[in-house]
């Protein structure tokens, strides 16, 4: 709420708002005694200002548990966003976008043709930004049968399958934890999937299937999908409130 930000920060937003809309256009530092130092950004459409970002330092990250380094550590310098070649102006606007996308934390959403490099896209946002000392963790979800998506994606406990480990498993949420958990053809996941995958977006922890201890989660969300996720949820497919949740940062890649 406006009242909780720093005197300064309040005053520093009423003089950028006093300004004619179209002379909103440079970044103002504010440096707080009690909140450190804070940068207000103004939000450009067309050349005009429509609104600010305050962009807060970014608190100690919580500790995680111990994990042996991501296999593809000795990879990193592969995936980036140099590898990604091209001139037209549809791809320069992708990679502009996912160069923002390294830089923050929202989840974004890949849309482009299978093989237009979907992955190398979500890898490069990964190595490249705030979450590159952790994990990339990618899921194929329309490779996974549909009985088995939750317990790939979540984990099970100990005695739940027939067959499976007898100490259970970790899922996919857990080995990204830290880092970033890349959906691929997000829309192929079935619609209990879906409202699993929802609630623990909503509420940052997993509950391994056979069990009922919550586990907290810090995981990085980047979909991709091969279809218009709009496009199926106007056709019942795919849920309105898990894409909302998805598609925060939507880049298409030509």
């Amino acid at each position: 709420e406006a009242g909780q930000l720093p005197a300064l920060v309040r005053a520093e937003l009423r003089r950028l708002f006093a300004a004619p809309a179209t002379q909103r256009g440079a970044e103002v530092t504010v440096h707080d005694p009690n909140a450190d130092r804070l940068v207000i950004a103004p939000v450009l459409h067309d050349g005009v200002s429509v609104g600010a970002l305050i962009r807060l330092p970014a608190r100690p990250a919580r500790p995680t548990r111990a994990r042996p380094p991501p296999r593809e550590t000795a990879d990193r310098p592969r995936y980036g966003f140099a590898r990604i070649r091209g001139a037209s102006a549809a791809l320069l606007r992708a990679v502009e976008l996912a160069r923002l996308a390294s830089v923050n934390a929202l989840p974004v959403t890949l849309f482009g043709e299978s093989g237009t490099g979907k992955e190398l896209f979500a890898r490069a946002i990964h190595h490249e930004g705030l979450r590159a000392g952790g994990p990339f963790v990618a899921v194929n979800c329309g490779s996974i049968p549909a009985e088995l998506v939750e317990s790939e994606l979540f984990g099970y406990e100990r005695g739940t399958f027939t067959g499976g480990r007898a100490e259970g498993k970790p899922g996919r949420f857990e080995d990204a934890d830290g880092g970033t958990l890349f959906l691929d053809e997000v829309s192929e996941l079935a619609g209990p999937a879906q409202t699993a995958l929802l609630r623990v977006l909503q509420e940052r922890e997993v509950v391994r299937v056979g069990g009922s201890t919550p586990r907290p989660i810090d995981v990085r969300i980047v979909a991709a999908s091969n279809r218009p996720l709009l496009a199926e949820v106007q056709a019942r497919r795919f849920r309105r409130d898990l894409f909302y949740r998805l598609n925060v940062l939507p880049i298409d890649i030509p």
